[in-house]
């Protein structure tokens, strides 16, 4: 991919999504949902991003039980799924 087919294929698409439909990502970004499944965080407005586990990961520990630490060598990490969101908008 290259920038004039992101901007032929992609941007048109992505500009077409309703803000309303895209509100869980802003309240992810903002720290305002699923902070327990927060991984890392990189905060820079410019570069920054974060990992979050992904709801759609079923095998995992209970992030609202399991400390982080006790994630290490825990079966269900072996299919871990984490989503990604940049910072920047």
């Amino acid at each position: 991919e290259n920038p004039r087919a992101y901007a032929a294929a992609h941007l048109p698409y992505i500009d077409a999504i309703p803000s309303s439909a895209i509100g869980w990502v802003y309240k992810i970004l903002n720290k305002e949902k699923e902070l327990e499944r927060l991984l890392f965080d990189d905060d820079d407005a410019n570069d920054g991003f974060l990992v979050n586990t992904d709801p759609k990961w079923v095998t995992h520990p209970d992030p609202k039980a399991t400390p982080k630490e006790q994630w290490m060598n825990h079966p269900g990490t072996r299919e871990l799924y984490c989503l990604g969101l940049c910072h920047r908008k």
